[in-house]
């Protein structure tokens, strides 16, 4: 018959008894006694409480010092990451700003967005104060409502963050232009998992696996967005003013891609 495990027995506490004992065995064989010893006084325990304290501190600051070294390889991923938002958001904001130094204020009854500054839609951002919002401002909400949703994955593993920046930036022109899940559905259409619009596991492996050909991924995804907004302008021939526009802009983000690693 199997007997069932003692109900109080702790395993941590077991290892701790032990170590203890290990420990108390070593104090005997290096001192030739235990702790029960007329020659201490409580100031002598202190003092020698006083010195592993000290040891301790020691080996504390040791060990800090061995996690800090090891750190810059995330901190250099997340400085990989800011390096190569700072370029895409320079280039999306030149280009959905005219680089007006108002922001490209502007309301155009035909553009779908309604009224837009820095690129920021009223569509999209009903209560953003349009007449206040700063450049400043702007960056931030492409950071946390663009970039990193539809980016900051590519630099979660340890397999992804290597020359990811132009294909980073591909995918967040396209979102800021035609929203996150287009741009992760035609990036997931490249890479042959299924377009579902959300980078999941399986479409984080997929690229990983394309690790040596990102760039070349980038231009895909550029391609795919220029097949994506004729589409677009086949079922709303109103947007056609705007299709000159978006080829330039298209052309522009290509020369962006070629030329990445060489600036």
């Amino acid at each position: 018959m199997k007997l069932s495990p003692d109900p109080f027995h702790d395993a941590n506490v077991e290892a701790v008894r032990q170590r203890l004992e290990e420990r108390a065995a070593v104090g005997l064989r290096k001192y030739g006694t235990d702790t029960a010893r007329d020659d201490y006084d409580a100031a002598a325990w202190l003092r020698e409480l006083q010195e592993e304290l000290l040891d301790a501190a020691v080996y504390i600051e040791a060990a800090l010092g061995q996690l800090a070294a090891e750190e810059p390889t995330a901190a250099s991923g997340a400085s990989d990451a800011d390096a190569a938002f700072a370029r895409a958001i320079e280039f999306t904001l030149r280009w959905e700003t005219g680089d007006r130094a108002d922001g490209g204020w502007t309301h155009d009854p035909k553009d779908p967005g309604g009224e837009t500054r820095w690129g920021l839609s009223r569509r999209s951002y009903p209560d953003l104060d349009f007449a206040t919002v700063t450049r400043d401002q702007a960056i931030e909400i492409y950071r946390r409502d663009y970039w990193e949703p539809a980016c900051g994955w590519l630099w979660e593993g340890p397999d992804t963050a290597d020359g990811c920046g132009a294909l980073a930036a591909a995918i967040f022109d396209f979102a800021v232009h035609s929203g996150i899940k287009a741009a992760i559905t035609a990036l997931q259409g490249i890479v042959g998992v299924a377009q579902d619009g959300i980078a999941g596991p399986r479409t984080r492996e997929a690229v990983c696996l394309i690790s040596g050909w990102r760039d070349e991924l980038a231009l895909d995804l550029v391609n795919r967005r220029a097949w994506f907004l004729e589409n677009l302008v086949c079922r709303k021939p109103d947007l056609m003013r705007f299709e000159r526009g978006w080829r330039n802009r298209l052309d522009a983000l290509r020369a962006l891609i070629r030329g990445w690693e060489s600036s």
